[in-house]
């Protein structure tokens, strides 16, 4: 994500149509966040995908929320190791029988 400030004299929308021109090609998705509805159209005519303001918002927090947990859950990896559950259930029974 890339925010940018126009230069004085130089509206958003004439910024952002003149981006969507430049770099939409088959390799290359550009996406314009705008609750602006002429604006989602006009984007979308040239081949951007659009998104609203409130949409791009709720992404974040999803985008948030799932590094988050992928984080954690590395984290609590790394710190038993690769054992997975079953895996250590087993070795606690082994280690209960080796020390009875």
């Amino acid at each position: 994500m890339k925010v940018i400030f126009t230069a004085q004299g130089e509206t958003a929308d004439t910024y952002i149509e003149g981006v969507v021109k430049k770099l939409r090609n088959v390799l290359t998705e550009v996406y314009v966040a705008t609750s602006d509805l002429a604006e989602q159209q006009l984007v979308f005519s040239k081949g951007a995908q659009r998104i609203s303001a409130i949409e791009l918002y709720k992404d974040i927090k999803r985008s948030k929320k799932a590094l988050e947990t992928e984080t954690r859950r590395f984290r609590d990896q790394r710190q038993r190791g690769t054992w997975s559950d079953d895996q250590l259930e087993i070795l606690r029974e082994i280690y209960k029988d080796m020390v009875e």
